[in-house]
C-alpha cells in the first residue's frame, strides 16, 4: 500500500521482473494521490518514474501492453482530484505510447447515474462493486471487449453489475 512509481524503480527486483520478458502486459497505477498533486512535483516525482516502469517493461518484450490504471479521487474530496487524475494518467499514457483504463473517469459516471457505494467506508478504498467496477474497467483496457453479463455470477446485485457493465 502506498506504494509510488519511484519506490518500484529503486526496488531493483522490480525493473528486473518487468525486464524478464514474462509479461504480455503490465497495468501501472502511482499512488492514489500522487497524480493530483501540482504539475512541477507531477513532473518531477511520477512522470519520469512512470517512463522508467514503461521503458523496463519493454526492455524484456517490446510489445507488451502497458496499461496505466487511473483511479478515482476521494468520495468526500473536491471534484479537482478526479480531473487532475484524469489529465494525469492520460498523459502518462500519450508521453509513453500506452493505454489508460479510465477507472476514474467510469467511476465518475458510476457516481452521477446512481446510488451504488463504489466507496469502503474509509471514503478512499473501493467497496466489493469498486472492485468489481475497477475490473470491469481494466478488463476493456486489455481485450477491447466488453463483459457478458448473461453469465454473470458474484458478489454484487446483478441489477448492479449490469448497470456497471453499461457504463464502461
Amino acid at each position: 500500500g502506498g506504494t509510488t512509481f519511484s519506490m518500484h524503480v529503486n526496488y531493483p527486483q522490480v525493473t528486473s521482473e518487468l525486464a524478464s520478458g514474462s509479461y504480455d502486459a503490465v497495468i501501472l497505477q502511482e499512488q492514489s494521490q500522487i497524480p493530483s498533486f501540482p504539475q512541477s512535483q507531477v513532473e518531477s516525482q511520477c512522470f519520469p518514474y512512470a517512463e522508467a516502469l514503461v521503458d523496463a517493461a519493454r526492455v524484456g518484450k517490446p510489445c507488451v501492453k502497458v496499461v496505466f490504471y487511473m483511479t478515482w479521487g476521494r468520495e468526500n474530496g473536491d471534484g479537482g482530484m478526479n480531473e487532475l487524475l484524469r489529465q494525469r494518467y492520460v498523459q502518462m499514457a500519450k508521453d509513453n505510447g500506452c493505454d489508460v483504463a479510465p477507472v476514474g473517469s467510469v467511476w465518475r459516471e458510476v457516481r452521477n447515474k446512481s446510488s451504488i457505494g463504489l466507496y469502503q467506508g474509509d471514503g478512499s478504498h473501493p467497496s466489493t462493486a469498486g472492485t468489481h467496477l475497477a475490473a470491469l474497467t481494466i478488463y476493456r483496457a486489455l481485450t477491447g471487449k466488453a463483459v457478458d453479463t448473461a453469465m454473470f455470477r458474484g458478489p454484487i446485485a446483478a441489477v448492479d453489475h449490469k448497470l456497471l457493465v453499461s457504463q464502461v
